[in-house]
């Protein structure tokens, strides 16, 4: 199979892999949508080359090979979560996975998804709902978990206001979650504050029910962001801030 690879100095090519074959616990998945995410183009940017493995987390595909008794089946769409928690290390047993020592990462310490095909833990395998495209279920894992963990985060309640810093896809995402009603700790449907330098950031805002400013100096200031966060009173300005610059 072809996947890509990032040879450092700004340089990827396809070359050619091993195709991958389903073990017990892992199937084999058809990728037919992947994402690049901004933790990707660093290594595309690095003088050096990245760790020998196919980069690429935010991933869909199809199910092609799978070990007896798996609950998936050739031919299932799925969305893949890029990290399997190890199970065995202190937070994993306290019941807090995500903050796993040494979990299976796809992409990062183990192949992912810039490739053809890419061996996955089944546990991480999602089946995508009818009507769902695989360009949609590949943001799920990380372009559009990451903002609801931190809207979860912040506990934003009906009624606030979350401030948006940093309009690139994750805080866009994080300003069209935080606009719906629908979600439990969702801000009210309102115009959100969306800081941000980029013009054409600015624009996409205010096509996602946002209102947009320049990233105030202060902000920029690497200090800046150990400021702990705080609430304002209803009524004077922003009640819940997002970080996503």
């Amino acid at each position: 199979m072809k996947a890509a690879a990032f040879l450092g100095r700004h340089t990827v090519c396809w070359q050619e892999f091993a195709d991958p074959k389903a073990i017990p616990g892992y199937c084999v998945v058809e990728v037919q949508a992947s994402a690049l995410c901004g933790s990707d183009l660093s290594a595309y940017y690095r003088s050096e080359k990245p760790a020998k493995v196919i980069p690429g987390h935010e991933f869909s595909g199809v199910v092609v090979d799978t070990a007896p008794d798996s609950p998936l089946s050739p031919g299932d769409r799925v969305a893949v979560y890029p990290i399997k928690p190890c199970g065995n290390c202190a937070p994993c047993r306290h019941g807090m996975s995500k903050f796993c020592r040494q979990p299976e990462s796809l992409g990062w310490n183990r192949d992912g998804g810039f490739a053809q095909r890419v061996l996955v833990p089944e546990e991480s395998c999602e089946r995508i709902p009818t009507g769902v495209t695989f360009e949609q279920a590949a943001l799920c894992g990380d372009a559009m978990g990451v903002p609801f963990g931190a809207l979860d985060r912040i506990q934003a309640r009906p009624g606030e206001t979350v401030a948006v810093f940093g309009a690139g896809p994750v805080g866009l995402a994080v300003t069209m979650a935080a606009s719906r009603t629908a979600f439990p700790w969702s801000a009210s449907a309102k115009p959100l504050p969306c800081f941000t330098q980029a013009p054409r950031a600015r624009s996409s805002c205010i096509r996602r029910a946002a209102t947009s400013a320049p990233l105030p100096l202060a902000m920029r200031s690497p200090a800046s962001s150990r400021v702990a966060p705080r609430r304002n009173k209803p009524g004077s300005g922003p009640t819940a801030p997002s970080s996503c610059a």
